[in-house]
């Protein structure tokens, strides 16, 4: 007679749970790595040129200059996106590159 316990759970009742998240983490980056790629060579134009993904840059860029800040936005949004940029932008890449990781990041 089987035993109903081990036919029930089946493969995934033998993966231990941490590698279960872990692998679900890792399909999430993957994916996010290709909606990214994907926007990044069919939609350039939303990346690189839209208002909305440069504002990041144009506040990391006046902050770093010490400009005075007059922004008026939703610090909800902003605030958080605009510091995940400055702390990409330390890695030294150029602009596109750190607005690739940003979207990656964010997505």
């Amino acid at each position: 007679m089987l035993n109903a316990g081990a036919s029930r759970d089946g493969l995934v009742g033998r993966i231990p749970a941490g590698w279960r998240e872990a692998s679900g983490y890792a399909v999430a980056a993957v994916l996010a790595g290709l909606v990214v790629a994907h926007l990044a060579e069919a939609l350039e134009l939303m990346l690189f040129v839209n208002a909305d993904s440069l504002v990041t840059v144009l506040m990391a860029r006046s902050l770093a200059a010490g400009q005075p800040q007059d922004w008026a936005m939703s610090p909800v949004l902003f605030i958080p996106e605009t510091a995940v940029y400055f702390l990409l932008a330390l890695f030294g890449m150029g602009v596109r590159a750190t607005l690739m990781a940003n979207a990656a990041v964010n997505s």
